[in-house]
């Protein structure tokens, strides 16, 4: 998250009081797998979970969060999403 930080805020300090905290959904989607899906399926709507990292959420459409997943997701019309990383999210969605 702090990444997000420094991207929406690119002119202020962010402080992370443990650089080296990993946050694992964040590490289950790397970018060349988040690549990877959006070449298998160059005409899908990918839409990511906020807490995905930076990297591979430059790649996606849209970005959300648990409490607008629904609403995001319902605002294709398509009839396949591709939806990453969180499965059980991604089920409930």
């Amino acid at each position: 998250m702090a990444k997000s930080g420094v991207i929406l805020n690119p002119e202020k300090k962010v402080v992370v009081p443990n650089p080296h905290a990993i946050y694992t959904m964040a590490q289950m989607l790397p970018p060349r797998v988040a690549l990877q899906y959006k070449e298998k399926y160059p005409n899908v709507p990918f839409v990511l979970y906020v807490n995905t990292l930076a990297e591979s959420r430059a790649l996606g459409d849209v970005c959300c969060t648990s409490a607008n997943a629904v609403e995001v997701v319902k605002s294709f019309d398509d009839d396949t999403i591709l939806f990453d990383p969180d499965y059980d999210l991604a089920r409930f969605v």
